[in-house]
């Protein structure tokens, strides 16, 4: 496991030497803890969400996020342009289909999205995930998961993983990651992941980030591993929701050298399902 820690390191190297340009079509509620998170780590994020130019903005870009927290017809037809362009220059895409399963308007949306563009990484909750594969959920809030994983859905990702040439990211309390042949588990950051709004959304920006430098299924794992350790990073520290941010933004700063010096040991971070 300490492999993945070392592949970590050439990563978080590579983002800070190379400082790509991540466009993010995301939602209005989140954009400044997804763009302080790529920043953080080295990246350079822009938001440019005009029809008028973001595919032109995807153009320029390293990797392309597409987050669906506050959609409306215009952002899913602007996603969807992004989505092409991206397609057609060859720069890695991730989806985060925040809250798909709220009302039929996303469900549908996404649904039409994921028709027309090929994401290298679909990235989502339990309840959200389990959306896309059209399975019923229990009680949820919103865009909030009540659901939890079991080893069945495991087995029904990993399928829709290799039907769809993805690599899927199902983020929670436990993180399950597959892209059809390959599985790994990541543990948990901190309860107080779940006391702020954008978690998962700087998770999928952390993911495009790490697509820029890397193939798919490693950016997924790096990305989800590196909100665990700086989150469990922060939490001693922490005194409530605003200190732990403080922290955890901190950790994220100085990501290489938690991992360098063992602070928080692989072993406790990754396993097998």
């Amino acid at each position: 496991m300490n492999d993945l820690y070392n592949g970590m390191i050439q990563a978080l190297g590579a983002i800070e030497q190379r400082r790509p340009v991540i466009h993010q079509i995301t939602n209005y509620v989140t954009m400044g803890v997804c763009a302080n998170a790529l920043c953080a780590l080295g990246a350079s994020p822009v938001m440019a969400c005009a029809p008028e130019e973001a595919a032109a903005v995807t153009a320029q870009s390293q990797a392309l996020v597409l987050n669906l927290g506050t959609p409306d017809r215009t952002r899913f037809q602007t996603a969807l342009a992004c989505g092409h362009t991206a397609a057609a220059q060859g720069i890695p895409c991730i989806l985060d289909p925040v809250g798909v399963g709220a009302t039929a308007f996303r469900k549908e949306e996404t649904a039409r999205l994921l028709a027309n563009i090929s994401p290298q990484v679909i990235k989502g909750n339990v309840a959200e995930s389990k959306t896309l594969l059209g399975f019923s959920l229990t009680e949820n809030h919103l865009i909030d998961s009540a659901d939890f994983l079991t080893a069945p859905m495991q087995h029904a990702f990993s399928a829709y993983a290799n039907e769809k040439n993805t690599v899927f990211a199902v983020t929670g309390q436990t993180n399950f990651l597959t892209d059809g042949q390959r599985c790994l588990c990541i543990a948990g950051g901190s309860p107080y992941l779940t006391r702020f709004s954008g978690a998962g959304c700087l998770t999928g920006s952390l993911i495009g980030a790490f697509l820029a430098v890397c193939p798919p299924w490693q950016a997924a794992i790096y990305a989800v591993a590196s909100v665990t350790v700086a989150a469990r990073a922060a939490e001693p520290a922490a005194h409530g929701t605003g200190t732990f941010l403080t922290h955890f933004f901190d950790a994220l700063s100085h990501l290489t050298d938690l991992l360098q010096k063992g602070m928080i040991p692989a072993e406790e971070i990754f396993y097998e399902p």
